[in-house]
């Protein structure tokens, strides 16, 4: 099967889409190599059986890194061979900052989303209730004293509403006192 160039040539072919071509080695011999460019990355590979120094690792090879995977076998005629998947890692860098690209604009995005998210939780948490006490107070000094103010938590702004709602109270009690004093006294 590695010794027919039909087969071998199909297969560099889908390689290519990959960035990506096939060497193969029987004994010392570089039987195939699916680029005219990695003839001299072949004389570098890594011999039968030594997949530890070269095989999955990037080298340079000129201008250009290459990883190489090595995969070891033996033809029909008992003679070694090795099948090299070399990937030339320089084509693959557009893409990578294209993805790099893509990951910060998400990033971006989804730093806004939560952003946006926590500025509607302080709104609703902080400015909801300080509104409500806002309304309060205009209530009081355009003299209406039947309300009371909804208190619903217990942070400080739920104490100071609580403590507006105790005001209201005494100030009608006061009012009334002087209301029943001047009464009598009229």
């Amino acid at each position: 099967l590695f010794e027919e160039p039909a087969y071998l040539s199909k297969v560099n072919e889908e390689l290519r889409d990959k960035y990506s071509y096939l060497v193969i080695r029987k004994g010392k011999d570089i039987t195939f190599c699916g680029s005219e460019d990695g003839r001299e990355l072949c004389e570098r590979l890594a011999p039968y059986g030594d997949q530890g120094s070269m095989a999955g690792s990037i080298y340079m090879d000129g201008e250009e890194q290459h990883l190489v995977k090595q995969i070891d076998f033996r033809f029909s005629d008992d003679s070694q061979g090795s099948v090299f998947i070399v990937t030339n890692v320089g084509n693959y860098v557009p893409e990578i900052k294209a993805l790099l690209g893509e990951m910060l604009l998400l990033g971006v995005l989804i730093i806004s989303f939560m952003g946006g998210l926590l500025i509607m939780w302080i709104y609703r948490s902080l400015l909801r209730p300080l509104h409500k006490l806002q309304e309060a107070t205009k209530q009081i000094r355009d003299g209406n004293l039947d309300f009371e103010i909804e208190v619903k938590g217990n942070d400080e702004i739920a104490e100071l509403a609580s403590g507006m709602n105790v005001f209201l109270d005494t100030l009608q009690e006061v009012l009334g006192k002087i209301a029943t004093n001047s009464n009598a006294i009229g």
